[in-house]
């Protein structure tokens, strides 16, 4: 209970800890819709996600700002924190905007690249086939 009274009495305790966990939640949400759409969904996205933005950041962002209310040298700390990540976040939000495009880029150039060598396959048999036709004397 004297966390809420804590985080209900404290404006900039309650901004650091609902910008970086709505950030947190923009990202991951508008991450796996647009790997979803890029049909490159991939479960483990999930548990690198809670390992590399949850448990690596927000929690001790969070942390330290609860602690920063004791100490504030550590809550300016716990700003700079949640700045650094709110610019990490937002180009990753913007990334997610681009995924399909991305995605489908590649998969043109992979496409073209596949005709390419299909191609060169093919004459390269065709050069082969009329290779064979000249070294052979007629029966």
């Amino acid at each position: 209970m004297e966390f809420i009274d804590l985080f209900a009495n404290n404006e900039a305790l309650r901004a650091i800890v609902l910008t970086t966990v709505v950030l947190a939640a923009a990202d991951f949400v508008l991450g796996v819709s647009a790997a979803i759409v890029a049909k490159v969904f991939n479960a483990d996205y999930i548990t690198n996600f809670i390992r590399k933005h949850v448990v690596g950041r927000v929690f001790p962002i969070i942390t330290v700002s609860v602690l920063g209310v004791i100490e504030p040298t550590l809550f300016v700390i716990a700003g700079l924190a949640a700045s650094a990540y709110a610019v990490e976040t937002i180009g990753s939000i913007r990334d997610s905007f681009n995924l399909p495009r991305e995605v489908a880029t590649a998969k043109a150039d992979y496409d073209a690249m596949v005709a390419e060598i299909e191609n060169q396959i093919t004459e390269d048999r065709l050069r082969a086939i009329m290779a064979e036709e000249v070294e052979q004397p007629p029966q």
